[in-house]
């Protein structure tokens, strides 16, 4: 009998029965990451800094 595939199955059917809680775990993760970049181009972007008003967008 083989063991070494049991735990990535089980694991992989764990992830299959409670997909309802992991996919809204996993989009909100890909969301926060995704405006963390967003975010760090445009405080450190010299584009954002030539527009009328750097001092506002700065503080």
């Amino acid at each position: 009998m083989r063991k070494s595939g049991f735990f990535p199955r089980l694991a992989l059917v764990n992830l299959m029965r409670n997909g309802r809680f992991y996919g809204p775990y996993l989009l909100s993760c890909g969301m926060t990451a995704a405006m963390y970049y967003i975010l760090s181009y445009l405080t450190f972007s010299d584009i954002v800094a030539s527009v009328r008003g750097p001092d506002i967008s700065k503080a």
